[in-house]
C-alpha cells in the first residue's frame, strides 16, 4: 500500500468502515511506515 491511499482510507478507519483486508493492510502499512506511523498514531 502507497502512503495515499493510506491517506484516503484514514476516514473510514476512524469510521469503522474498512472491510477485514483493507484494515489488515492499512495497519500493516501505517505500523511500517515511519511517515505515516507519526502523522496518524503518535
Amino acid at each position: 500500500m502507497e502512503c495515499r491511499e493510506a491517506e484516503r482510507l484514514v476516514m473510514p478507519y476512524i469510521q469503522d468502515q474498512l472491510s477485514g483486508q483493507e484494515l489488515e493492510d492499512f495497519l500493516e502499512h501505517v505500523e511500517g511506515c515511519p511517515g505515516c506511523l507519526r502523522r496518524y498514531i503518535i
